[in-house]
């Protein structure tokens, strides 16, 4: 009897949460890519890449207003 309104008072479990509960059950590591440690390096590259365009993008425009503010 406790065991049941144990389990109907439990909150609901999103389908992510089963399937990481049921694997880990199984002895199945698990790792969520979005709290991993590890990052691959074509996503480092990627966001080097992504900072230095927008700094190339934001000296040009530094430099455009200072060339009419003087001018």
């Amino acid at each position: 009897m406790t065991a049941w309104l144990r389990r109907r008072n439990a909150a609901r479990q999103t389908p992510w949460q089963r399937a990481l509960w049921a694997a880990r059950r199984s002895g199945v590591q698990v790792r969520h890519a979005a709290t991993s440690q590890a990052v691959t390096p074509g996503a480092r590259g990627a966001a080097a890449a992504g900072i230095g365009l927008l700094m190339f993008v934001w000296l040009r425009r530094r430099r455009a207003r200072r060339h009419v503010e003087m001018g």
